[in-house]
């Protein structure tokens, strides 16, 4: 995937792009946009802030919408924290069946691993206060 995401930068480069907009849909949007990030001006944008045309609703449209849009100048990125900040909030998991959500128990979580798999080490394990701190 991540080769694929390469490709499309560097036809966007290519095509003489210099700004991209996109819609946030769950977390969908993270690889794309980190891939993105470095090379353009990369707008990431509330779909409910997109007011889109009533009408036969299908991707190609939404991204002709979301084209104009950016073209006139008419939208408005989401906040992005830097990649740093990013990073450390991927890692940390907050488990809610330590009682209700709010309440959840911090987690940390690795990287996953060549095989896929991922590991999490409870708040108490190496650094007892640091998982509580971070989240």
């Amino acid at each position: 995937m991540t080769r694929d995401l390469l490709a499309m930068a560097d036809w966007l480069a290519a095509e003489g792009v210099t700004n991209v907009a996109m819609e946030s849909t769950g977390v969908f949007w993270k690889p794309i946009f980190n891939i993105l990030e470095s090379r353009f001006t990369v707008l990431l944008v509330n779909a409910r802030h997109l007011k889109q045309v009533p009408g036969r609703k299908s991707d190609v449209r939404d991204c002709q919408w979301i084209a104009q849009l950016l073209q006139c100048g008419l939208l408005k990125g989401s906040f992005i924290p830097p990649r740093a900040q990013r990073d450390l909030r991927d890692r940390c998991i907050c488990d809610p069946s330590g009682g209700s959500p709010a309440r959840g128990t911090p987690m940390i979580a690795s990287m996953p691993s060549p095989s896929g798999k991922g590991l999490r080490r409870s708040r108490t394990a190496p650094f007892p206060g640091i998982g509580r701190a971070i989240c």
